[in-house]
């Protein structure tokens, strides 16, 4: 694609090239024929042949360019040779025009570019020819007027196609432009000299042109066959290139695919590469890579779908057609799956080169498959490094979390249990020293130690019974508000803290047993975390039962509430609170999925809210949910 400064340096180009050609012709170029030949060719017939010299043109690619045979020059000798400079001309300029906008369809610039760099080698060709001419087609004189006048063309046309490629590509070195003026000279003064062995055949005799024929035929055959073993070594080197770059430069899935546009872009010589892909790690994503800018972006969801049917309508990288680039419009160009174990993950959309009839040829398509598939594999192995990645930071974040279980746990029982034994070794040497009181006192201490022991141990009962699949709830029409008194009347509450109920006693779908656990859970983590006041507040509305459990705390950070409800985790940092297990508000969320509830957190008015959410009470009889867990 070209910007804005390089057309009007190609428009200005022109101009010159123009402007030079029609000075040069009415000051140099001879008005009779160079040379006194027995016939001549009609300027029509020399056309067709510049024409198919322009269609039968064989490439030669390289890593930044392309080495172009069009075989130009035999007609222009010929032309030299057999017709008028002016015939010569129009040949010229007619037959090129022919072939390159039909059959190349170059765009306007480009063809006016190009007869205008065609118009001027014509006229310097008849120009130092004619300057040089002795009139003798057949003495070495006339012999080096001809190839003089081929060379002088072949340099000024390497010339221009130089400055117009340097003005495209500023980062091309000066070597790199006077290798190509060296090579485009080579490559024509070569064909210049095949071009002046079949004009002194023909010149000799016209019937040579059967014997000129064949010759050609197998020359230009073997050109191209040399072409295509160029072109697999060429494809071959680069493609070795390609897999060696984005095997050891590409550290992650964003860096491979930006690396994977550019060698595209720079392998295959098209001005853009776009790529839809689906990663299976959230929401797909768009690159694309447009005259070397790179860019990204969130795909929306329905781009990938779109690309996908649009692959699936490329059968064998046949052109299609992408909507996805910047600017909006469609696009011409070839498309190639890329796929990530098996999985078609994404489309690889490469943009037509501009100006050309069949722009992705076969060998192009060849090389765009096999960088599609190393792009692949290269995805495959960085997209399982990541999630190895991701697998083992998890299991390193579980067994830290079960050593903090383990030291909670030590804590949490060993608190009760030590207090359960200090007050048993009282009642076994002083029961005779104390009096009623005391001794009511002590049984009231071991009673309510012994019941705090009795509920971890069952959380951690309930946590195994989930982790094996065999916690069971029943659902059962359940009055709430006994189950809740039941709850917090087992409890001590804190010194400094109080627990108050609102509401009315309502019924809702709930398992008796696992409905206190869960407010029980609630209420200790209230007096754990929260505020002097605790409320429970129980509410009914025709979808649901609502039980809160509120304090006036400071309530969870807000980075810690989204990971609250995970296993053995917890909001507050450990020495700054009393110690827990962190396996309370995990248990029961889970129950509270099982009795077809759910748990939630909130914060209202200041106030920290753990919402307890049942089913209202309904006709169905007693279900045993059993096996379910949750995520």
């Amino acid at each position: 694609m070209m910007h804005t400064r390089p057309d009007c340096r190609v428009v200005g180009l022109t101009v010159i090239a123009l402007g030079a050609a029609a000075v040069l012709h009415a000051s140099a170029v001879p008005a009779g024929p160079l040379f006194d030949p027995h016939y001549t060719i009609p300027w029509w017939l020399l056309a067709t042949v510049f024409a198919a010299g322009e269609i039968l043109v064989i490439h030669l690619p390289s890593r930044r360019s392309a080495h172009t045979i069009s075989l130009a020059e035999i007609p222009l000798v010929l032309g030299l040779a057999f017709v008028s400079p002016l015939g010569l001309i129009a040949g010229r300029l007619i037959g090129s025009a022919f072939a390159l906008s039909l059959h190349r369809r170059q765009g306007l610039l480009k063809l006016a570019f190009n007869l205008s760099g065609f118009y001027l080698e014509t006229v310097v060709a008849l120009s130092v020819a004619g300057a040089l001419s002795t009139g003798d087609f057949l003495a070495p004189s006339g012999w080096a007027a001809t190839l003089s006048g081929v060379g002088g063309s072949s340099i000024i046309g390497a010339l221009l196609v130089s400055i117009v490629i340097s003005i495209h590509d500023p980062s091309r070195t000066v070597r790199e432009v006077a290798t190509q003026l060296y090579s485009g000279f080579v490559v024509s003064s070569g064909v210049g000299v095949i071009g002046l062995i079949t004009a002194i055949l023909l010149w000799v005799d016209v019937r040579s042109v059967v014997l000129v024929g064949i010759v050609g035929v197998l020359a230009h055959g073997a050109i191209r066959v040399f072409g295509r073993l160029y072109r697999r070594h060429s494809d071959l080197l680069s493609l070795h290139g390609f897999a060696a770059e984005i095997a050891s430069d590409a550290a992650s899935v964003d860096e491979a695919v930006a690396l994977m546009l550019t060698l595209v872009e720079e392998r295959l010589r098209v001005p853009g590469a776009v790529m839809v892909l689906d990663t299976g790690e959230g929401e797909p994503r768009l690159w694309a890579q447009l005259d070397g800018n790179h860019m990204a972006k969130q795909a929306d969801p329905g781009e990938l779908d779109r690309a996908l049917t649009g692959i699936s309508q490329c059968t064998h990288l046949d052109a299609c057609e992408c909507a996805a680039l910047p600017g909006g419009g469609k696009t011409r160009g070839a498309a190639v799956a890329i796929t990530e174990d098996a999985r078609l993950a994404g489309v690889l959309f490469v943009m037509d080169r501009k100006g050309t009839a069949d722009p992705i040829e076969g060998a192009d398509r060849l090389l765009l498959r096999s960088m599609a598939r190393h792009f692949s594999a290269v995805l495959s192995g960085l997209l399982a490094n990541e999630r190895l990645r991701a697998e083992v930071i998890e299991k390193e974040r579980v067994i830290q979390s079960k050593d903090q279980l383990i030291a909670s746990v030590s804590h949490e029982v060993r608190t009760p249990l030590t207090a359960v034994l200090g007050f048993s070794e009282i009642l076994r040497e002083g029961v005779d020293r104390l009096g009623p009181d005391e001794l009511n006192d002590t049984a009231v201490a071991i009673a309510t130690e012994a019941t705090e022991l009795s509920h971890i141990v069952e959380d951690l009962l309930t946590a195994a019974r989930a982790d094996l699949g065999r916690l069971e709830v029943y659902s059962v029409p359940t009055s709430v508000m006994p189950s809740i008194k039941r709850a917090v009347m087992h409890m001590l509450s804190p010194a400094g803290r109080s627990v108050s109920i609102e509401g009315s006693n309502v019924r809702a779908m709930a398992d008796p047993a696992r409905l206190r656990q869960i407010v029980r859970n609630l209420v200790a983590n209230a007096h754990r975390y929260g505020g002097p006041n605790v409320v429970v507040r129980v509410e009914e509305s025709e979808r649901a039962v609502a039980i809160q459990v509120r304090d006036d705390g400071s309530g969870v950070p807000a980075d810690a509430s989204a990971r609250i409800f995970e296993a053995y985790e917890s909001a507050h940092p450990a020495g700054t609170q009393p110690s827990s297990v962190g396996l309370g508000l995990p248990i029961s969320r889970d129950l509270a999925r099982l009795m077809g509830g759910d748990l939630r957190y909130l914060r209202e008015d200041g106030w920290t809210v753990f919402e307890l959410v049942l089913e209202p009470t309904t006709s169905s009889p007693v279900v045993p949910i059993a096996d379910r867990r949750t995520a």
